[in-house]
């Protein structure tokens, strides 16, 4: 409040005007950058995108035509498990998807090391929102790729993890 006027408020110009805040340290401000950098891994993650999600899709019919036509549901429940499975088996295991080996890249925590089972739960759960073609189809996870500043999708940003070229590990180790 003002002392002239009591409806009007100002913010605090000084932090003696706020003796309550927590006033962050100049270390807390600075961004986390990833041990390894994702430089140049917008394009070969755009292609294992694509071939990774032909393969997926194609495996996922294939395991809903197994499946009785007379049982409509079961068939529907096939291929949405099948197509997540291949994601989250692919880096769950190897930290990389057929695509990304192909186009040499992998999935990462930002520390370097490989990502955890947890990671990849997220990163796969995450493609319902991202990589839906009911929904925008890829359209969010490519534009979340392009701008943010680890080519992140939002996947990656909530596991904590980056994808990058597979050269860019050996050299660096």
């Amino acid at each position: 409040m003002n002392d002239n006027n009591p409806y009007i408020s100002h913010p605090p110009t000084s932090p003696t005007d706020m003796p309550n805040a927590v006033i962050p340290s100049e270390a807390a401000i600075v961004a986390v950058e990833p041990a390894v950098s994702s430089v140049g891994s917008v394009l070969p993650r755009h292609i294992a995108g694509i071939l990774d999600n032909l393969v997926a899709i194609v495996i996922s019919i294939l395991a809903a035509k197994s499946v009785s036509d007379d049982q409509p549901m079961v068939q529907v429940l096939a291929l949405v498990t099948a197509y997540f499975a291949y994601f989250l088996g692919f880096e769950g295991l190897i930290s990389r998807t057929p695509g990304k080996l192909l186009t040499g890249i992998v999935v990462l925590q930002f520390d370097g090391s490989r990502c955890t089972w947890r990671q990849t739960l997220i990163r796969t759960v995450m493609r319902v929102l991202e990589v839906n073609p009911l929904l925008f189809g890829a359209i969010p996870a490519a534009l979340s790729i392009l701008m943010s500043r680890n080519h992140q999708r939002f996947g990656d940003k909530l596991a904590g993890t980056i994808v990058v070229q597979s050269w860019r590990i050996r050299r660096q180790r």
